[in-house]
């Protein structure tokens, strides 16, 4: 948006909506394979599922976060093995019924 002295603006309101066009920051961010606390999994032994725990600084001053999006892809390939998950504001994950290789 610009203002009436010709200056661009980075949000916009109306009738009290304000308009967050920028993304969330994450600072600091930690996945840990597995459910541990503390130490991450090298390895997961069930062929069907996955678990999974994040933690870290995730800001988002014009709206705040309302939810983490979750999605599984082998890096190797590219191939996606689930997801997008809406997980609301859990910061662990598990994904049973998958058809995982080694």
């Amino acid at each position: 948006p610009v203002n009436g002295a010709g200056a661009i603006g980075l949000w916009s309101s109306s009738d009290g909506i304000m308009i967050d066009d920028t993304p969330p920051v994450c600072v600091k961010a930690r996945v840990r394979d597995g459910l541990h606390r503390v130490l991450d999994t090298d390895f997961q032994s069930s062929p069907s599922e996955i678990t999974a725990q994040w933690r870290g600084a995730f800001i988002d001053l014009e709206s705040l976060v309302q939810r983490f999006s979750v999605s599984g892809v082998d890096e190797r390939n590219g191939a996606v093995l689930f997801g997008p998950l809406n997980v609301g504001m859990a910061t662990q994950l598990k994904v049973p019924d998958l058809a995982l290789g080694h």
